[in-house]
């Protein structure tokens, strides 16, 4: 069985600095994978994400979401090997972003 890897970049605009990160996740064929970030009120987050297949298959598709510290929904997506997501925070506190192999990989 394959392993799906997630290659994300994910900037943060506070004020007049930028602060830009790059995240490498290796989803699971079952299960989700999340990661967290805490963060301020008032702050640009940006991200791209794209999905690779380490052994050269085919991409699997995944679906992602993400949400805010009180459980509100800021984006959601399924059935995608890449996607991009922008929002600005209006909560301070814990940003959750999730992504799962669509069905059997």
């Amino acid at each position: 069985m394959g392993r799906c890897v997630i290659i994300m970049s994910l900037m943060m605009l506070l004020m007049s600095s930028r602060f830009t990160e790059g995240i490498w996740l290796n989803l699971p064929s079952t299960g989700t994978k999340c990661v967290s970030e805490e963060i301020l009120n008032n702050v640009v987050v940006v991200a791209d994400y794209v999905i690779i297949d380490e052994q050269g298959h085919a991409s699997p598709t995944v679906s992602a979401k993400v949400t805010s510290p009180y459980g509100n929904n800021l984006y959601h997506k399924e059935n995608v090997t890449h996607g991009q997501f922008a929002f600005t925070t209006t909560e301070i506190g814990n940003y959750v972003a999730c992504f799962w192999v669509d069905g059997a990989y």
